[in-house]
């Protein structure tokens, strides 16, 4: 963006259901308070938050959901400033339960401000049914640190070029949360093996349905659970493993299909995944096999049909995945980013703000 300096702001210092070993915050991220965002206070992290405010004076500011109280007041107190509003948009009409008085209050808490940040077609139809208008949408995709993978991917190959050896091996890489449904997980491969599957199946990651999902585990051979890894291991098991399954009962995006797709994974997805549109294929010359993901029978199906396919038809899967996730980059991100803010401030004057950002 021309003319324009990006700061980054973390509200707090952590997450109870996120780690992030190792990351650096250099000067251009400041970190308002310290502690677990959800447990934190507040009111003081608002206050910090308008002490930040006040002396960077941004012409434009990013939130994440005006839905959470504490972006809100924060991004009501930018508009004051004269600050643009973005707020990016990954929710889907489908990925979790709707209610009607819910969708009204979303509704009002996402309409009027100066732009958004949508990840994918169906987050852009899902945000258009409350009202807002097409032209202040931004479809800029989601991106993972595709440099870092290609660059392992690179770093584990044979001096020869050749990538190294797949495992017969099922893996998932996220939260253990409840939404992430990993207990039927376990379950369907529990039927996969007692339908004669040999395959494995690795767990990475840890949350608080650890225990319910050792529960399920016991007694059903080949099931490791490797807690959280830093992200070069994770990397690693990507090049290494024959795919990735994700069978999310909500998903808004899902970052570790575009992470897998660029190790050159095929895919078995809940049908519930965000990121759809934009990166699955099925059938002929496709990456992905969708699942229900409330049906252990769906699972272990997709299971089975994949470990019984050929090295090469996996193989051209993976290739099918490196092929489709080839656009969703950090630098296109930003690009299109840039260019909807630039787009915003200029025609910024006399669009009166309406919603929740208007002033009060």
């Amino acid at each position: 963006m021309t003319g324009f300096r990006c700061l980054g702001v973390q509200l707090a210092s952590g997450e109870p259901t996120r780690l992030h070993p190792g990351v650096h915050l250099d000067e251009s991220v400041a970190t308002l308070t310290d502690g677990a965002y959800r447990t934190a206070n507040g009111a003081s992290i608002v206050r910090a938050g308008l002490a930040h405010l006040r002396t960077v004076r941004p012409a434009a500011i990013v939130i994440d959901s005006p839905a959470d109280w504490i972006q809100l007041a924060i991004a009501v107190a930018a508009r004051r400033l004269g600050a643009a509003v973005f707020t990016r948009f990954a929710s889907t009409r489908t990925d979790w339960p709707r209610t009607v008085w819910r969708e009204r209050l979303k509704g009002w808490f996402y309409r009027g401000w100066d732009g958004y940040l949508v990840t994918g077609e169906l987050a852009r139809e899902y945000l258009l049914s409350f009202g807002v208008p097409a032209d202040r949408l931004v479809l800029c995709g989601n991106p993972s640190d595709s440099g870092a993978i290609e660059e392992a991917a690179r770093a584990a190959r044979a001096p020869d070029g050749a990538d190294p050896a797949r495992a017969a091996s099922f893996l998932y890489v996220g939260r253990f949360l409840e939404l992430k449904n990993l207990v039927r997980l376990v379950r369907g491969y529990a039927r996969y093996r007692d339908q004669g599957g040999a395959w494995s199946l690795d767990l990475v990651g840890f949350g608080e349905t650890e225990s319910a999902i050792r529960r399920a585990a016991r007694g059903v051979p080949d099931v490791r659970l490797h807690g959280a890894l830093p992200f070069s291991e994770i990397v690693d098991l990507y090049l290494r493993s024959g795919a990735l399954v994700l069978p999310s009962l909500s998903e808004n995006w899902g970052l570790v299909v575009n992470e897998a797709m660029h190790a050159g994974l095929p895919l078995v997805l809940s049908d519930r995944c965000g990121c759809i549109p934009e990166l699955v294929v099925t059938g002929a010359r496709g990456n992905a096999l969708l699942i229900n993901p409330e049906s252990e029978q769906e699972i272990e199906a997709a299971l089975r049909h994949l470990s019984e396919m050929t090295a090469a038809d996996r193989e051209a899967m993976g290739q099918s995945s490196r092929e489709r996730v080839a656009g969703q980059t950090p630098a296109r991100w930003a690009a299109a980013v840039a260019s909807g803010i630039e787009a915003a401030l200029r025609g910024r004057p006399g669009r009166g703000p309406r919603g929740p950002g208007a002033e009060r």
